[in-house]
């Protein structure tokens, strides 16, 4: 009888295998020494690192699209308001080709 599909199942849990090892060869194995604690509270910190970013993320956005409807605009420069000014005109002329293939 023959296991084509066995066979196949092995070598690639095999190459998984001799994959993960060559990487753990080569990693920092301190991380590895580490407590459970340890683990759990740099889990953590990524965890709020990313959470952070994204919030940092989400305020850029909210505050680019204030710009572009025209609300807060205080504190851009000449420079900044002309590039907000190019990308409005663009976006309006996209709209009009848009609204005139209609």
């Amino acid at each position: 009888m023959h296991f084509p599909l066995a066979r196949v199942v092995y070598s690639t849990f095999k190459w998984h295998e001799n994959t993960l090892t060559r990487y753990c060869q080569g990693m920092d194995l301190e991380w590895l020494e580490l407590s459970h604690d340890e683990h759990e509270i740099e889990k953590q910190n990524a965890h709020r690192a990313k959470v952070k970013a994204l919030k940092d993320d989400l305020s850029q956005l909210r505050l680019t699209c204030l710009h572009m409807m025209g609300q807060r605009l205080d504190g851009l420069s000449f420079k900044e308001l002309q590039h907000l000014e190019d990308q409005l005109s663009n976006g309006l002329l996209s709209v009009k080709d848009k609204k005139g293939q209609f």
